[in-house]
This record gives structure tokens, sequence and C-alpha cells, in this order.
């Protein structure tokens, strides 16, 4: 998978680093954000953030064990994690050659 950060004007998706339209959103009901690209394949737009290796975490949404007993806060899926904040956003493998669905 190649994830790269993408930001959203309308229903366009450009690259966040370089401004290129990468796909557009198209209306869906299965409250995801569904991304078609440019080649016309079909993928999900993931909230996360990317390691210092660019390596790309989800956030983690399991909020009944979030506070002083998770065991995953210091890991880069926890939203709450500061260290990797400045990276997080919406991010999408650009490079997929197969639709999710």
């Amino acid at each position: 998978m190649n994830m790269k950060k993408v930001n959203f004007e309308g229903n366009d998706v450009y690259l966040a680093e370089t401004g290129e339209k990468v796909g557009e959103i198209r209306p869906s009901t299965d409250e995801c954000i569904d991304v078609f690209l440019n080649n016309g394949v079909h993928v999900y737009a993931y909230y996360g953030t990317t390691d210092e290796n660019g390596e790309f975490y989800i956030f983690c949404r399991n909020t009944t064990a979030c506070g002083r007993y998770c065991h995953a806060s210091e890991a880069p899926e926890c939203r709450y994690n500061r260290k990797y904040a400045e990276r997080s956003g919406y991010y999408v493998d650009v490079d997929a050659e197969h639709s999710v669905w």
C-alpha cells in the first residue's frame, strides 16, 4: 500500500504534498469516505498518521480503553499521542490497482 496524505476541496481529492488531483469523492451511504482514483479504482480514505519511517497507522477508535489503563497510548495509532499529531489527517492508497468492493 502507498498511503499518502490527502486534502479535500469540495469533492476533489488532492495529494497534500504536491496538490496533484488524485481522485474524487462520490456520494455514499456506508458512512465511509469513498474515493474514486483517477484510474477508476474505488478506495477508502482513512484518518490516521505516519511514523518517522512513513509507515501509516489508522487511528484507534476504541473509546472504552482510553485513559490511564490503555496500553497503546504511546503507539502511533493512538489519536492522543501528540508525537505523531503533526502528520495526522486523511490518507488514501493512491497507487491502488483493485477496488475495495
